[in-house]
């Protein structure tokens, strides 16, 4: 799904369940690439943040910040840092995730994340507690966004529907 259709989506069909924010501003760009490689940062991941910097999906009053992130730039970093905070820098160098690859989103339990393998450009779903290869997420952001769709918009839309029934 390309990035503008995944966001006129959640505007569209859910409105009041997600939150898409604002762009992504060129001097935020400009810090993030003093700090990484540019070519971490695969452009099509670039050109979805300059449409929107921060996605919230279901947000409610028990969870302002949404109950899942696609995070800023600014928040985007180093997945063994976010997902492990300082311990995630004592892992072996051969541990997965590597220590260049970036998380991308964020679950509000903090034990769930899409992690961008930053050499192949490829998207992984891990957690905290098995961070490994099994859960691909798709092969660029178009994969990624038909991913999160069906897991994280339309399966938690069916579930909370379940729920009410």
């Amino acid at each position: 799904m390309r990035s503008v259709d995944f966001l006129n989506r959640l505007i569209v069909e859910m409105p009041g369940h997600h939150r898409v924010l604002p762009p992504l501003e060129t001097s935020e760009l400009e810090e993030w690439c003093a700090k990484w490689p540019r070519d971490f940062l695969p452009d099509y991941l670039v050109e979805f943040l300059r449409l929107s910097n921060r996605v919230q999906l279901w947000v409610d009053e028990g969870s302002p910040e949404g109950y899942f992130r696609i995070l800023s730039l600014r928040e985007i970093d180093s997945a063994r840092r976010i997902m492990w905070l300082s311990a995630g820098d004592d892992l072996p160098e051969y541990a997965v995730p590597y220590a260049h690859w970036l998380a991308t989103t964020e679950h509000v339990d903090g034990a769930w994340y899409i992690v961008l393998d930053t050499d192949g450009h490829r998207y992984y779903e891990m957690d905290t507690c098995g961070a490994d290869l099994k859960c691909p997420a798709g092969n660029d952001v178009d994969e990624l966004l038909d991913y999160l769709w069906e897991q994280w918009v339309r399966g938690m839309d069916d579930a909370c529907r379940h729920l009410e029934s």
